[in-house]
């Protein structure tokens, strides 16, 4: 569906830095729609029940850009809606996983890839999102590591680790429908190889990773959606990812 190779960007849910709050606020009425669930979902507050209905929308709630409702998959402890623009161009979903016995939201993620290609005048309109917020373990957080770099790459593993772990789980749930499966595998393949190729660029420049937290982030080259920042910030027990390219990605200064 989307010939995709995407960067991951990490931002802290509490303190978002000058440009990540300005792509917030400029990005499309579509974009800030589409990610509401995600937004709303708040880590250690937010309950199984307070997500399950708004999660999912109908299509009275999606229109004009999506003629039908999303689509719904969920497992045990994750729970996510995906869809597709009436011309196919657009592909998104929510996620949230739950912690297994306290019930509420410990991981959330929010994806949209815009493949409409160049318009007349050449300009190209792709553009991706990829949002994450989640909670990291006390095994995670207490582990000595050689510098702060080492322990930025570690969470990065985490966060694929479970990102990998939840899309799996959804698609080997038996309520989710072929098409629902179809966007998540695609979109799940899309990020995988987006952590993938993220970790072995920051092996290779190690220097990159300091980068991550800073407050106008490290800017990639993607070969599908042009130009991006990526960025990297945790606080307390609590790490978010965010990536943005092409038209979604915030302007340069």
């Amino acid at each position: 569906m989307y010939g995709l190779a995407v960067l991951l960007l990490c931002g802290f849910t509490g303190g978002c830095s000058s440009w990540f709050s300005q792509a917030g606020e400029e990005q499309p009425s579509f974009e800030g729609m589409l990610s509401a669930p995600y937004d709303r979902a708040k880590l250690k507050k937010s309950l199984t029940l307070d997500v399950l209905g708004k999660i999912h929308r109908s299509q009275g709630e999606l229109m004009p850009y999506f003629m039908g409702a999303e689509l719904l998959s969920q497992s045990d402890n994750v729970i996510a809606s995906s869809g597709q623009s009436e011309d196919g161009r657009r592909i998104w979903f929510n996620m949230v996983a739950f912690h297994e016995f306290r019930l509420y939201v410990i991981r959330k993620y929010f994806f949209v890839a815009d493949d409409t290609g160049p318009t007349l005048r050449g300009k190209s309109r792709r553009g991706l999102r990829f949002d994450c917020a989640m909670v990291l373990p006390d095994e995670l957080l207490e582990k000595s590591y050689a510098d702060d770099s080492a322990r930025q790459i570690a969470v990065l593993k985490y966060i694929l680790e479970n990102l990998r772990k939840d899309i799996n789980q959804l698609g080997a749930g038996a309520g989710a429908t072929g098409r629902n499966d179809k966007t998540l595998t695609v979109c799940g393949m899309l990020m995988n190889q987006t952590f993938e190729m993220i970790l072995r660029r920051l092996d290779s420049s190690p220097a990159m990773v300091g980068g991550l937290s800073q407050a106008d982030g490290v800017q990639f080259d993607h070969i599908t959606f042009d130009k991006g920042k990526v960025r990297m910030v945790a606080g307390g027990d609590t790490v978010a990812v965010k990536i943005l390219f092409g038209v979604l990605a915030p302007p340069e200064q």
